[in-house]
């Protein structure tokens, strides 16, 4: 049962070097970071030119996904920046299948092939091929070529600039909105399971039932992983993963490890929502006009014909049936024929919308 592997199988927790990756990731492609702009405009006004030009000579790990180094850093360790970036600077191994892991385009693949990738031959052709169709990459591959210590030296500089001048001045309120989240993530873990937990992540990540445990599809159809009692599943929060989430899967001989990084809530998830907002943004499209307003008031007293309408606003009667036919389209008023006249009232369902939803944005 689901219920059974809730309490051993899943960890939450979160590295602060990714974080300060996916920081760096934001500030090179804003445009897709709407939720993230109040802080990029912050830390722009902190970030030296020189630092910027050195981090754009590291674009090439922030194209398409900044989950980088999934065996150096572990998320529930809790680890501060500075260990986190000495444990990189002293592992050229793990920097150097980081980056043999992105030139072979791939996320899945088996060991003996990664131990193919690691010879110069092969990484050095990859390196020129993938530069040759991304020209900003090419310093950067070039240094790495011919001396993959110095590119990491290089790299580690970079992470540690950024940090001390950009990122860490923000940390202090980041760090408590992904702790405030694990204790909320927990919560909905203890009372509805793991199942539930992981459909509130992200609505591509879909969750069924097997005999053994779980079964976790992951987006765009890639791969569908089984969760058993061997699994190890880690969930981080993020404050810059927005739009999405990264995924991480290590297929190993005990049992699979995944990872998920997922954002935080969003501004769209927390703004207030405005039910039947297609009814509402009809009706309030049908009050923009003063005449309509005033038979509105009118009819909300009794209800009232065409020629009653006409002689109280003293227009004619044909202007007077137009403004109510466009409350009519709206859902605002009601119509019904009594003998000789059509008698028109106040919808007042359609007017509680829209009372309702102008109070949810108050």
């Amino acid at each position: 049962k689901l219920h059974s592997l809730e309490g051993r199988n899943v960890r939450f927790g979160f590295s602060p070097a990714r974080e300060c990756l996916r920081g760096i990731a934001v500030l090179l492609h804003p445009a897709k970071h709407a939720e993230q702009m109040p802080w990029l405009r912050e830390v722009r006004r902190s970030l030296p030119r020189e630092l910027r030009h050195r981090i754009e000579n590291f674009c090439f790990f922030f194209e398409p996904t900044t989950e980088v180094f999934p065996r150096l850093w572990h998320y529930e360790r809790r680890q501060t920046f500075a260990a986190e970036l000495g444990m990189l600077r002293s592992n050229l191994p793990a920097y150097r299948d980081a980056i043999l892991r992105r030139l072979s385009g791939d996320r899945f693949f088996a060991a003996t092939e990664m131990r193919r990738m690691r010879r110069p031959q092969w990484y050095r052709a990859a390196a020129g091929e993938y530069a040759s169709r991304h020209p900003k990459t090419l310093p950067m591959l070039e240094r790495f070529k011919s001396s993959p210590s110095e590119s990491l030296r290089d790299f580690c500089g970079m992470l540690d600039d950024f940090h001390t001048h950009v990122f860490l001045p923000t940390w202090k309120s980041i760090h408590a909105s992904l702790r405030a989240d694990i204790e909320m993530r927990k919560k909905i873990l203890d009372d509805f399971g793991i199942g539930s937990l992981l459909r509130t992540l992200a609505t591509d990540i879909n969750v069924h039932r097997t005999p053994g445990g779980a079964s976790i599809e992951l987006p765009h159809g890639e791969r569908e992983l089984e969760f058993d009692a061997r699994s190890h599943l880690m969930l981080a929060p993020s404050f810059f993963c927005w739009p999405g989430h990264e995924v991480f899967v290590l297929l190993t001989s005990r049992g699979l490890r995944c990872a998920i990084a997922y954002p935080i809530p969003p501004l769209t998830a927390k703004a207030a929502r405005i039910k039947a907002s297609e009814t509402v943004a009809r009706a309030c499209d049908a009050l923009g006009d003063p005449i309509r307003l005033r038979i509105l008031e009118l009819l909300s007293a009794r209800e009232l014909s065409t020629r009653e309408l006409a002689g109280f606003l003293k227009i004619g009667e044909p202007v007077a049936s137009r403004h109510l036919r466009s409350l009519l389209r709206a859902g605002l008023v009601r119509q019904e024929r009594c003998r000789y006249f059509v008698m028109y009232s106040v919808r007042r369902e359609t007017m509680r919308l829209v009372t309702d939803a102008l109070a949810a944005l108050h």
